[in-house]
């Protein structure tokens, strides 16, 4: 049976104390239910604000006449913002994966 120092439930902010933990030299384990990186990286802030700014810049355009700047919006390509947001989530769960274990789990 493996002993631990510190067991943490979660690897979304619990990640924070981990580093901290394995800096001091403790021997940890992180136990996670769903996805590394937790809510927030996997479906929660993280790909919400990813999947905002878009929509944000569609805004500015628009709001732009009234200062003089005219522009047209052509074409929104949700497929490419979706597969953007989803790279950006997977890059992040896949340097976590890398940093707990060195390999992909």
């Amino acid at each position: 049976m493996n002993e631990y120092d510190l067991i943490i439930i979660g690897s979304g902010a619990g990640m924070n104390i981990a580093s901290n933990a394995l800096a001091e030299g403790l021997n940890v384990a992180v136990i996670d239910h769903g996805l590394m990186g937790g809510t927030c990286l996997n479906n929660g802030c993280i790909p919400s604000k990813i999947l905002l700014y878009p929509a944000e810049v569609i805004r500015r355009l628009q709001d732009a006449a009234e200062i003089g700047v005219h522009g047209k919006i052509t074409k929104v390509d949700f497929d490419l913002i979706m597969e953007r947001m989803k790279a950006f989530v997977e890059d992040g769960r896949h340097e976590m994966e890398h940093g707990i274990s060195g390999t992909k789990n």
